[in-house]
């Protein structure tokens, strides 16, 4: 399976990020600082988008996170 069959929208991305660096979503949202993680179940369940803010928080929070590929999907998911 490659890359690209799970990673097509921002929610498969972000699933990936969090798989990629052996975070639980419980981890994960606590290191984007956020007190609960109902935010990004969510998110990760598909039910809502994730806004800006989160976004931003992401890419604050993983540097290493190319923001091309976080947004559109183009390019590795690591500079």
């Amino acid at each position: 399976m490659q890359l690209k069959d799970f990673t097509d929208d921002i929610h498969g991305r972000l699933d990936y990020l969090m798989k990629a660096k052996g975070l639980t979503p419980y981890a994960f949202s606590k290191q984007l600082g956020y007190s609960r993680p109902a935010k990004l179940y969510s998110i990760l369940k598909r039910k809502t988008k994730p806004s800006f803010d989160t976004i931003v928080k992401v890419l604050e929070t993983y540097t290493e996170v190319s923001s091309d590929w976080l947004l559109m999907g183009k390019g590795s998911p690591f500079r």
